[in-house]
């Protein structure tokens, strides 16, 4: 090997180290600029009681709406905070199952969760996917009961709107790159309400599961 042939060796493998290094500097970049994401969604939902398999109901008024803020902390992880509005109505068998009452309840959510999957892929076209688990609390802002007879009057139970409940969720979620900083998501999510907190003298705080599929759009910074 010549003298020329080693000098012309050496710059081809210099020139590639170079565009290497640079690719990998952009990666960072990309990483480090879009640590921050919003999000809004919608989403269709089947609920049930948590203490047995009642029938329940989803129409185009059922589910929730959310908007969600999320924070990357790494290459495979982040942060999600949301406040979600949602409207759950469920079936329930009363006076040794002959009859039955529609328990309905509008409320607030604010569920906080721990994704891992691989949030960081920002190309336009990419697609990421990722896994959830979180816990919330929830606020009832309006409570309804109405009887089998005639669904459409609300029963002579009393609402009750002051208490919270609290629960978990799991999420899986797949998001696809509109472009480097706008993403659309499809997700399947599972809540589950765990307890209840409430004054002595509030009954009726039914506790729900719900499995939800939705579908959002994000932008990332």
């Amino acid at each position: 090997m010549t003298l020329r042939h080693l000098l012309s060796a050496c710059f081809v493998f210099i020139v590639s180290a170079s565009f290497a290094q640079k690719k990998d500097t952009t990666l960072n970049d990309l990483v480090k600029k879009r640590k921050n994401g919003i999000a809004m969604t919608t989403g269709l939902a089947v609920f049930s009681l948590a203490d047995g398999g009642f029938s329940s109901y989803s129409t185009n008024a059922a589910g929730e709406n959310g908007l969600y803020y999320r924070r990357d902390f790494g290459k495979s992880w982040y942060l999600q905070t949301e406040l979600n509005f949602q409207r759950k109505f469920t079936d329930v068998p009363v006076q040794n199952e002959s009859n039955k009452i529609r328990v309905m309840e509008q409320l607030v959510q604010f569920p906080v969760s721990v994704f891992v999957g691989n949030p960081t892929r920002y190309h336009a076209g990419a697609i990421n996917y990722s896994f959830g688990v979180g816990v919330y609390i929830s606020k009832p802002t309006k409570q309804e009961y109405r009887y089998e007879a005639d669904f459409s009057k609300p029963n002579l139970f009393v609402p009750q709107t002051n208490y919270y409940k609290a629960g978990f969720l799991f999420d899986t979620t797949v998001l696809f790159n509109a472009t480097e900083k706008a993403t659309v998501n499809i997700g399947f999510r599972s809540t589950f309400d765990s307890f209840s907190i409430k004054p002595s003298s509030v009954n009726n705080t039914y506790l729900f599961r719900s499995y939800l599929i939705y579908i959002g759009s994000a932008f990332r910074w």
